[in-house]
């Protein structure tokens, strides 16, 4: 067991500096935005949006064309009104994206299951010298210690970030992770001192538990990184179909502005003629 030790040490240091010095929210930073690129996603469909309308250089640079007794001048301040709508329903999209972006990766269980993770592996240093002293009362219990825990992170992974869950299943709370340590240890303990017959069985494969247990603390950084990235996907799904929308609006303002463009150049041709 002494080859796991540094393995548990990293796995320690690791999963308490999430807890305590906020690396979560480090974590899912940079995998939002540097590896899954979330924050391109909003920038280029702002930027594909304003690349649509014309700019307001260009809308002053309009000269009122006059059509018999009228001229296009009314044409022109509602051109620039429906450009100012966009430019801002371009802004409020950016700014209401970026922050259910935000909310999206907010991975509000992973640091109380780091802290769990941490709790667990300080536990594990131990174990080889209560092996020494306890034998087969510790493998049993160690048995039985790996399995709870086992169970306890894969439900965290799969209702830790679900709001309607019943309180029992919230996972986001730091307390959570103490009360689940405290029981797996309270519950392997018990059935290891009353049912040790029974459960002999499981105490010949403490080995294999032990090294699972292991994978799973680690197993945890990858699960949350494939959340992260699953959430990410189906927000840029949403981004390319409200950018869609937005284009099509952006499309009728240059509509207006090609049309003004196209009466100024048939005056300016009827007057050369």
């Amino acid at each position: 067991m002494s080859e796991f030790y540094s393995v548990i040490q990293l796995l320690a240091t690791l999963t308490i500096g999430f807890v305590i010095l906020d690396y979560s929210d480090f974590f899912t930073d940079i995998l939002k935005t540097k590896f899954f690129h979330a924050d391109d996603a909003i920038s280029e469909a702002k930027k594909e949006c304003l690349s649509i309308i014309p700019d307001k250089t260009t809308l002053n640079a309009l000269v009122p064309t006059k059509i018999g007794k009228g001229d296009t001048s009314n044409k022109i301040e509602e051109l620039k009104r429906d450009r100012e709508k966009m430019e801002e329903k371009i802004k409020r999209f950016e700014e209401d994206r970026k922050a259910e972006m935000n909310e999206l990766s907010d991975l509000r269980s992973l640091a109380s299951l780091c802290l769990f993770v941490f709790l667990v592996s300080v536990t594990l240093l131990f174990v080889p010298t209560l092996k020494w002293l306890y034998g087969d009362f510790v493998s049993l219990s160690l048995s039985m210690f790996s399995m709870l825990c086992i169970i306890y992170m894969v439900c965290g992974w799969f209702f830790g970030e679900n709001a309607d869950n019943p309180k029992i299943t919230r996972f986001e709370s730091m307390k959570h992770p103490l009360i689940g340590f405290a029981l797996a240890c309270l519950v392997s303990v018990a059935l290891a001192v009353f049912l040790p017959n029974s459960l002999a069985w499981v105490g010949g494969a403490w080995r294999y538990l032990f090294v699972a247990l292991i994978l799973c603390g680690w197993l945890n950084f990858a699960v949350y990184a494939f959340k992260i990235k699953r959430s990410i996907s189906k927000f840029k799904d949403k981004v390319g179909k409200e950018k869609a929308k937005i284009i099509d609006e952006c499309k009728a303002v240059d509509g207006k502005y090609k049309a003004i463009l196209t009466v100024s150049e048939m005056a300016k041709s009827y007057d050369a003629n």
